[in-house]
């Protein structure tokens, strides 16, 4: 009997998966529309998070290049 070691992605990583794609292709006027839509505690949540991997990411940038 063999194994399926390919793990599935869950539900929340294809619903994430698919937000990114469509977001990727729409324009900045109606990411902003979709945002609007959203509860203030959701918005005031995505940004932080936003930010903290933003900056995140920018650290290691600056490290990456310290490096070269």
């Amino acid at each position: 009997m063999q194994i399926n070691l390919i793990q599935r992605p869950t539900r929340r990583e294809l619903v994430i998966g698919c937000l990114c794609h469509r977001l990727w292709e729409a324009s900045p006027e109606l990411i902003g529309e979709i945002l609007q839509q959203l509860p203030d505690e959701l918005i005031q949540e995505l940004a932080k998070i936003t930010i903290q991997v933003l900056d995140a990411e920018g650290s290691n940038e600056t490290q990456n290049s310290q490096v070269d």
